[in-house]
């Protein structure tokens, strides 16, 4: 393989991690905007509480389900990127023939 090939490769991997990026950070927003949305549209219904009787609304919910969908997001790139690095390191090394 020429380092001309090698370059193109990485360029592409590149690419494709931009693309995943952008998806995570797609999904967040969305969730974070559905909130905002709500809250704008509906107060009543995040002001509810999510069990009769609890203290606990529907808003506190909702945003520690964002705050932990963000650290599974993060988690999420992090694994798939370490094994594209794996790979990419793996596949890049000399072979030794004996």
């Amino acid at each position: 393989m020429s380092r001309a090939t090698m370059e193109v490769d990485s360029a592409d991997t590149g690419r494709e991690r931009v693309g995943l990026a952008i998806v995570l950070t797609l999904v967040e927003v969305l969730m974070f905007f559905g909130f905002i949305t709500l809250a704008a549209a509906s107060p009543a219904t995040l002001a509810s509480p999510v069990v009769e009787g609890s203290n606990i609304t529907l808003a506190f919910l909702y945003g520690i389900v964002i705050l932990v969908a963000g650290v599974l997001l993060i988690g999420l790139y992090v694994l798939i990127e370490n094994a594209a690095d794996s790979r990419d390191f793996v596949s890049t090394q000399p072979k030794v023939i004996r």
